[in-house]
């Protein structure tokens, strides 16, 4: 199966979203984007430090999306990849939160 890069990207930004309603304080990620700073290179500057999320339950929401989303095998290292190195939470063992 192919996948093409609008359905991945749809897939990423899904799971960002459920990721920040999970995070701590809680927040709304497409209104982030929508209110986010464009640096002068035209990328938009969103706070992601400014949030807290538990490695575990990250790392959970990040798989289900992975079959929801029904992201091939050769697609799902990526798919992590734009997760744990994009504009995610700050992700800490649950002792630190």
């Amino acid at each position: 199966m192919r996948m093409n890069s609008v359905k991945f990207t749809n897939a990423v930004v899904n799971c960002l979203v459920e990721v920040y309603y999970n995070a701590i304080p809680k927040a709304d990620f497409i209104k982030l984007m929508d209110d986010a700073e464009i640096e002068p290179d035209g990328r938009k500057k969103i706070p992601f430090d400014d949030y807290v999320i538990d490695d575990s339950v990250f790392k959970d929401i990040v798989e289900k999306h992975i079959k929801q989303s029904k992201i091939p095998k050769y697609l799902r290292e990526s798919f992590r990849f734009s997760l744990y190195l994009g504009p995610s939470p700050r992700s800490v063992k649950n002792e630190n939160i």
